[in-house]
């Protein structure tokens, strides 16, 4: 089996603790290369991981002719050019979420890649995590009936003034950052439609853009509601509740479930229960759902999409909360 080859777009942490790690357990993938601005830093990071070709810039590392994909864990306002250069260098994208800073950057990625003929992923791990198997099983069974409204949230004190989550300029907030996860949620069980309605409000940092809070409340057809709420002020937690006209299911551990047991509750008028799953690897089911769509050819289609409907959710959002547009 010939290996995908990938190159990867900056040192970040996230790539360290999670992808590398999982693309090297992942049997046909190999990490061929890195890409860092800061050359000191690159080498280091190359030498800790055994990567072997190491470039000072990123357009380097796409004209690569050897490098089959590319993984871009950049600030998220690199997402949308480097997609597009990746694209039209011929590069599979592997792309971190949030994917861009509004639907228009999504649209234009996705259109570039498909135009190159290349594969397009918003890196969103957490579907993968055979938890959520579970929870589709149990929604497809009926047992808590037809669902009605699905409730996410997901939050961390972000406890210190620099950082580029903090950085208007480099598409910060924690909208963008963690209540990506949340949208994804309520839209996965939501279906596949518009919002018949937004309200939200926001609590912003002074620059008035970046957001430290959002609540919001997403109305849709047939009277079902979606409810979120992300933060850098509150408590470090994360849940999604979906509620049927029979029953409910609680994930305890929706986004990040390898910092805690996961379980999920189920209440019906009937019976209460917990089930507890085992860990997974979900990052490297992520990476080999993606290799094998790169080898088969197999369509992103649907999931390419939904990237653009998560953005367009969260513009609409962001309108009704009263960001202000950066000059």
């Amino acid at each position: 089996m010939k290996p995908i080859r990938f190159g990867i777009l900056g040192a970040a942490r996230i790539a360290a603790n999670q992808l590398i790690p999982a693309m090297r357990d992942t049997p046909g993938v190999e990490v061929t290369a890195l890409a860092s601005r800061d050359e000191a830093r690159g080498l280091a990071f190359a030498k800790r991981f055994d990567i072997p070709n190491v470039y000072s810039s990123y357009e380097a590392l796409l004209r690569d002719p050897h490098i089959d994909a590319v993984y871009i864990p950049l600030p998220n306002h690199l997402h949308a050019p480097m997609t597009l250069l990746a694209a039209a260098h011929g590069k599979h994208v592997l792309c971190e979420k949030p994917a861009a800073r509004s639907a228009t950057e999504a649209v234009q990625m996705i259109a570039a890649c498909r135009e190159h003929g290349v594969i397009f992923r918003e890196a969103f791990m957490y579907p993968h995590h055979h938890q959520w198997k579970r929870v589709h099983e149990i929604v497809a069974s009926g047992e808590i009936g037809t669902i009605r409204a699905v409730h996410a949230a997901f939050s961390f004190p972000l406890n210190r003034d620099v950082d580029i989550r903090l950085n208007s300029e480099m598409g910060g907030g924690a909208l963008y950052d963690v209540g990506c996860y949340a949208v994804h949620a309520v839209r996965t069980f939501l279906g596949k439609e518009e919002p018949e309605s937004v309200t939200a409000s926001g609590f912003f940092y002074e620059d008035g853009v970046v957001d430290q809070t959002i609540v919001a409340i997403l109305q849709f057809s047939g009277g079902r509601f979606g409810y979120l709420d992300c933060s850098f002020s509150f408590a470090d937690r994360q849940r999604v509740e979906i509620i049927g006209d029979q029953g409910s299911i609680v994930v305890r551990y929706p986004f990040r479930p390898d910092k805690g047991s996961p379980d999920l509750r189920i209440d019906t008028p009937h019976a209460q229960r917990v089930e507890t799953l085992a860990h997974d690897a979900m990052y490297r089911a992520m990476v080999e759902s993606f290799a094998d769509a790169i080898r088969t050819g197999r369509s992103l289609t649907e999931e390419e999409e939904g990237t653009i409907q998560n953005m367009m959710w969260m513009d609409l959002i962001y309108d009704a909360a009263g960001r202000k547009m950066k000059e």
